[in-house]
């Protein structure tokens, strides 16, 4: 179910785009509130194309999909891929540069973990609501530690242990190469593009699942979005989508004939 039938019959504007998560997580492991391991992220491009173009079917006339990789129910997505980063970065691109309207969870972009518990009542659910970490430091005003001592809970939470000190937005925001800033820049292209709010979604197809391609058009623009989804850097051929009068949006070196070379778990943005 996409959600569509549930926004007609109930006047609603948008539904959660769960055919996202399902994709990202393969096949035969689609309990999103339960255990799911690292070896079941699948990350197909056949997957995310079918999914895109399936919900650009049913979602029309004014109604709208969300995209998202976790919520206030599941796990958080970075505990899903046993943090590896490569994987927790490829997640926000997909999230936010593929067709439909990005949801981010507070927290998120800090590559925040936690698994909901097995308590027997509603503290399961700190893990994975857990207080914003503003810093290192757990009581900085503002920091809403409601649950500090007070159970198994807070023993294991991400302000108690070393992993804040790279979690922290006051840590984040000093590194250029945190996941904090990875958001910030793929907000910032999103918001400069306005074909990734309005474009049509044409696929584009490589013999290699691990390459995720795609071209966004409105009216006479387009912008070509390549993704490496492996842990090897791919050089692919692009003389049949680019040619001179196509810019890189995102720092990439120039087209080399007819090639481009994407490093792992990174993509590379060209307009028109």
């Amino acid at each position: 179910d996409y959600g569509d039938n549930m926004v007609r019959e109930s006047g609603a504007n948008a539904a959660f785009n769960f055919k996202l998560l399902f994709s990202l997580i393969g096949e035969g492991a689609h309990d999103m509130y339960g255990s799911i391991k690292e070896d079941d992220i699948v990350i197909e491009a056949d997957s995310i194309h079918k999914m895109i173009l399936m919900l650009q079917d049913k979602f029309t006339n004014g109604t709208y999909y969300v995209n998202f990789i976790e919520n206030h129910d599941t796990r958080r997505w970075a505990s899903v891929v046993n943090r590896h980063i490569g994987l927790v970065r490829t997640a926000a691109v997909l999230t936010i540069l593929l067709p439909g309207i990005p949801s981010i969870y507070f927290g998120q972009e800090l590559g925040l973990t936690g698994v909901v518990g097995d308590w027997g009542f509603d503290a399961n659910h700190i893990p994975v609501r857990e207080a914003f970490p503003w810093t290192t430091d757990p009581n900085t005003e503002g920091t809403a530690i409601f649950y500090k001592q007070t159970g198994e809970w807070w023993d294991q939470s991400i302000h108690q242990g070393d992993q804040i000190n790279k979690l922290a937005l006051s840590v984040q925001r000093e590194d250029p190469n945190s996941l904090w800033h990875h958001y910030k820049d793929l907000i910032q292209i999103r918001k400069n593009h306005e074909l990734f709010q309005k474009g049509d979604y044409r696929p584009i197809r490589y013999p290699d699942q691990q390459i995720i391609a795609f071209a966004r058009a409105y009216n006479d623009d387009e912008l070509v979005v390549f993704i490496n989804v492996s842990n090897e850097s791919k050089t692919l051929d692009v003389s049949a989508q680019l040619d001179f009068n196509y810019q890189s949006v995102n720092g990439i070196k120039s087209i080399q004939n007819g090639t481009i070379e994407i490093g792992p778990y990174n993509y590379s943005i060209f307009v028109k």
